[in-house]
């Protein structure tokens, strides 16, 4: 994956307690990847970024950064049960209208 050509990148110093850095991971570096994870999982939580966009920035797919969120128990969907039970029906009509052939073993 690249990331945008034009974005600087800065390093920051994080004060830690060595005991915080050993949860965060097994060695310092491990650790800051899991602080710079976290941060990317916060900002992608608060609404502030896009999860393409985090992904992008973590070398990870979407799908990959997906899964990530829900290893830290954020939904990547932010819809209420409510309004997925309106978008049913509207999915269901544009189904009916314009069925996807089925899946067959002779497709190429």
């Amino acid at each position: 994956m690249s990331r945008p050509a034009k974005t600087k990148i800065r390093t920051i110093k994080v004060p830690l307690p060595e005991d915080a850095i050993a949860l965060l991971g097994s060695s310092p570096e491990k650790a800051a990847r899991e602080l710079q994870i976290l941060a990317y999982v916060e900002l992608y939580r608060s609404g502030t970024i896009s999860g393409g966009w985090a992904a992008e920035w973590l070398g990870m797919t979407l799908w990959e950064f997906i899964q990530l969120l829900r290893k830290h128990e954020v939904s990547y969907f932010d819809d209420t049960p409510g309004v997925l039970e309106r978008q049913v029906p509207a999915a269901e009509a544009i189904w009916n209208r314009n069925p996807a052939p089925p899946f067959s073993s002779d497709t190429p």
